[in-house]
């Protein structure tokens, strides 16, 4: 299996970059790959963005009504990419399926205890297979400080 780095990218956005910001979660799942239809492990982040129309009086004739709202998007810069996208469309594309989800806290204590940047649920703790690749491996100290600094929060 080729090695990828979607554990450890994934991981560092929401515990290092937004660890303080409770919109965005580290998610791992499984994905198939389009080049052989194969399922495999993967992970990415999710938040949810905010988007915020023009004041009323701002507001081409017929806009008037519309609301403020809320989009679940999701953030996947895993070797080298950078999508950013709604999570409807990376789930459909991506044929997504055995998601788990973990707020910055989860993902940093899970590190440390596991030693590795996941996957963490049972299916997905075997050392090979489609499950593991060698981004998991964990930098135990970074995985500590960001432990501490989530206990602190």
């Amino acid at each position: 299996m080729s090695e990828g780095d979607c554990f450890k990218v994934a991981f560092d956005i929401v515990v290092h970059e937004h660890r303080d910001d409770d919109t965005y979660r580290l998610c791992h799942g499984t994905v198939e790959r389009d080049t052989d239809g194969l399922r495999h492990a993967h992970a990415w982040v999710e938040h949810v963005e905010s988007l915020m129309l023009p004041p009323v009086d701002q507001r081409p004739p017929g806009f008037e009504h519309l609301q403020d709202t809320h989009m679940d998007m999701v953030i996947d810069k895993a070797n080298g990419h950078d999508a950013h996208l709604p999570r409807v469309w990376y789930y459909r594309v991506g044929q997504v399926a055995d998601v788990r989800r973990y707020t910055s806290v989860e993902a940093a204590r899970l590190a440390v205890r596991t030693r590795h940047y996941g996957p963490w649920h049972s299916e997905a703790n075997a050392t090979d297979g489609p499950w593991h690749d060698d981004s998991s491996k964990l930098d135990i100290a970074a995985a500590d400080e960001a432990a501490a600094e989530g206990k602190e929060a």
